[in-house]
Formats: structure tokens, C-alpha cells, sequence
């Protein structure tokens, strides 16, 4: 949420409490003024923003390296599956219709399917120059 936006939904709350404190008034104060308090604890200590940035930034390029990692073996994993159902199939269209169909059921199976879940938001991540992953303050800069 922006801080406009922020500013703009707890005048609304205020002008509403004037109005009339309901229950559901008062509760949506609270949780904002949490939301709030939460969204700005980083301000409470700033001496720790520029390690949290520098962290940040590692953090950046770690995930972009486990992105293309992961890429880079699922595509291999696919490959092999993919040359997996191509044997099964010729197999299949070989043998499968001289067998009896309760002759090792198993071999009629498919193939295994691989699938990757969960978001994708890796690829929108900013890309970051080489920095060293070892601490500014580690190297003796501070």
C-alpha cells in the first residue's frame, strides 16, 4: 500500500470515528495503525538500512542464480522425460499390442510428468552488478 493511499484510508477512518466509534471502525484503526507500526519499524533503527540494502542486493543475485539454475535442470529433466516418453512409446507401438494387457501392467504406464509450481516473480527481479557477496563491513569498509 502507498503511503498516499495510507494517508487517504486513515483520514476516511478518523472522519468515520467522529462520526460514530462502531466496532468495525475501531478494529480497522487498530489493524491500520498496526499495518502502519509494522511498515515503518525500519525507521525505529536506520543504522541497519545500509546492511539490509547491501543484503538485499545479495539476496537479488542468490535468487537469480537459483532461477537459472533451476531453469537449466528442468529443462535437462525435461529432456530426459521427454526421451523417456519417446522410448515408452515405440515400445508401446513394438511390443504393447503382442503382449496381454495383464502381462506387467505397469509397462503401460506414462511417462512421469515434471512440474514446476509456486510463482514465477524471479524473472522480474532487478538485474544487480556483480557485487562481492562477502560484507562491505567484513572488508573493513564502514
Amino acid at each position: 500500500m502507498t503511503i498516499a493511499t495510507s494517508n487517504a484510508s486513515q483520514s476516511q477512518l478518523r472522519k468515520d470515528f467522529k462520526q460514530g466509534a462502531s466496532l468495525e471502525i475501531v478494529k480497522a484503526l487498530n489493524d491500520s495503525l498496526i499495518r502502519l507500526e509494522k511498515d515503518f519499524t525500519y525507521l525505529k533503527n536506520p543504522a541497519l538500512l545500509p546492511r539490509a540494502y547491501e543484503q538485499s542486493l545479495i539476496e537479488v543475485r542468490r535468487r537469480k542464480r537459483f532461477r537459472k539454475t533451476l531453469d537449466e535442470e528442468y529443462k535437462r529433466l525435461k529432456d530426459y522425460i521427454d526421451s523417456e516418453k519417446k522410448s515408452r512409446g515405440t515400445f508401446m507401438n513394438e511390443f504393447g499390442k503382442i503382449l496381454p494387457s495383464d502381462y506387467i501392467p505397469q509397462l503401460r504406464d506414462p511417462t512421469p510428468i515434471l512440474n514446476l509450481e509456486g510463482p514465477n516473480k524471479d524473472y522480474e527481479l532487478p538485474d544487480i552488478e556483480d557485487i562481492d557477496d562477502g560484507s562491505i563491513y567484513e572488508s573493513g569498509l564502514k
